[in-house]
């Protein structure tokens, strides 16, 4: 079985580099990305792009659906400093809920932002990573 997974930033360094690993493995690659032309360093990929973002859940049960799983690599940061935490957080969430809509599924937060913040990050502790 091929393995169907979502690359969340997938047109930023580190998504980027999952989605090449992930095609290079076989497995079918969707990226979600905010603006419509932007393939980042991935342009050569087969890469089924979907137009969304982080605080649009509508965008990110799209790119989710009839997925395995989905590895959170988007990073939001607003303009200025105050609202980062907020923002981060908000997107995780709006991810999580996303993937509970779309039927369950597994998902891996790898974006640095989520490093950095893991402390205020909803899926820790005590909850499960599971969609």
């Amino acid at each position: 079985m091929t393995l169907r997974c979502r690359v969340l930033g997938a047109t930023g360094f580190v998504g980027g580099q999952i989605a090449r690993a992930a095609s290079e493995r076989g497995w079918t690659v969707r990226g979600l990305r905010r603006r419509p032309k932007a393939v980042g360093a991935i342009g050569e990929l087969d890469v089924a792009w979907v137009e969304g973002d982080l605080r649009n859940r509508p965008s990110l049960i799209r790119v989710t659906e009839g997925c395995d799983i989905v590895f959170h690599a988007a990073a939001y940061y607003p303009h200025g400093t105050s609202g980062t935490w907020e923002a981060v957080r908000r997107g995780v969430t709006e991810m999580r809920n996303a993937g509970r809509s779309a039927g369950g599924i597994s998902w891996a937060g790898t974006t640095s932002a989520s490093g950095s913040f893991s402390r205020q990050l909803p899926w820790l502790p005590g909850e499960s990573r599971r969609g």
